[in-house]
């Protein structure tokens, strides 16, 4: 154990590793923060994004009308509600030529 010798590191290779691990560290936290930042702009695009779209519950019911027959009509709700009521049944089983 009596070989080993200790190296001296001269004080201008010491002040040079120590600047140079300083630019590391910048490039480090500015890759971070940028990376930071892009996260978040992703969440709030994708926020926007889904927010353009309206959820609409569409629903359809079976109603009786006069004379026997059937009446369907469709309720959509959502900003503006709207009722749309389709053919009647009965007058599919209707013969076209009586």
């Amino acid at each position: 154990m009596e070989n080993e010798k200790v190296a001296d590191v001269p004080y201008i290779v010491h002040e040079a590793e120590m600047a140079r691990m300083e630019r590391v560290n910048t490039r480090l936290f500015w890759a971070w923060v940028v990376t930071l930042i892009l996260l978040v702009g992703c969440v709030a695009g994708f926020i926007w994004y889904e927010a353009q779209y309206i959820d609409e519950v569409t629903e359809t019911i079976e109603t009786s009308a006069e004379g026997g027959g059937n009446a369907y009509g469709t309720i959509i709700s959502g900003d503006g509600s709207e009722v749309n009521y389709g053919a009647n049944k009965s007058d599919a089983n209707k013969n076209p030529n009586p």
